[in-house]
């Protein structure tokens, strides 16, 4: 899935940032309980 989703993002304007905030922070706050 990832190995789609990544390149087709960025192709589509998401920069490297805000992928990150999708995959990798968002869910680490939500499974940590952070806000």
């Amino acid at each position: 899935m990832i190995t789609d989703t990544v390149p087709a993002l960025l192709k589509s304007g998401f920069s490297q940032k805000e992928i990150r905030t999708f995959l990798v922070d968002n869910p680490r706050r939500f499974f940590c309980g952070e806000e």
